[in-house]
């Protein structure tokens, strides 16, 4: 709890700075997002949690969720922006395994289960934003994310993870952007105690970004 203290207080911190330098050239944007994934993790059929002893890890495979995102945006030149925001993301998969074994039956129950954990991610980022003589402009974003889990669970709590987007905005006006891209997600670190559970996910995003 004490390192998502920090991360917290350090964007709030980030957050306040980047409001104080607003200017009328329109470098500070609110952006919100919405995301849709399929995420699996490395090395399926992994034990992400512990069953007992003896039963079989037959198949893992990916499930889709929504995912939102709340940001803001500085301009630090005509083509790139930073990025600093939370989200509410999700790592989810279905999960088919050997139940134990019932005297009489002639071979081990196959039990179905869908796992989703949901977590608060602290985000930090840039985007380069390439040229163009349109109001059509291809991005690319790169984004570090710690994620926390908001759900009490004893074996997965926390992790950091990289994300990589590329995508176009539309621009209405001098204020109003619309955003859409595809991503892939990968994590740093483990996020069970086990050390076993490495998520990925991949999908597709829209947003809308307001400057002032």
């Amino acid at each position: 709890m004490k390192m998502t203290n920090l991360i917290a207080f350090c964007l709030l911190i980030s957050m306040s700075s980047i409001c104080a330098q607003t200017t009328s050239k329109k470098v500070i944007g609110i952006q919100a997002k919405y995301s849709y994934a399929n995420s699996l993790h490395y090395n399926a059929p992994v034990a992400v949690v512990s069953y007992i002893e003896g039963t079989n890890y037959f198949r893992q495979y990916p499930r889709s969720r929504s995912q939102y995102e709340l940001a803001l945006l500085k301009s630090i030149s005509a083509n790139q922006d930073i990025k600093i925001g939370i989200g509410l993301s999700s790592y989810s998969f279905f999960q088919e395994r050997e139940d134990v074994w019932v005297i009489g039956l002639p071979s081990y129950p196959i039990i179905k289960t869908e796992f989703n954990y949901r977590f608060l991610s602290y985000i930090i980022g840039i985007r380069h934003k390439f040229k163009s003589e349109t109001n059509v402009r291809p991005y690319i974003d790169f984004e570090f994310q710690y994620d926390q889990n908001i759900i009490k669970d004893f074996s997965v709590k926390q992790g950091a993870a990289l994300k990589l987007a590329t995508g176009i905005m539309v621009e209405m006006n001098d204020r109003t952007q619309i955003i859409t891209d595809i991503f892939y997600k990968s994590a740093l670190t483990a996020y069970n105690w086990q050390k076993t559970y490495y998520p990925f996910q991949w999908g597709i995003a829209l947003g809308l970004v307001f400057r002032y």
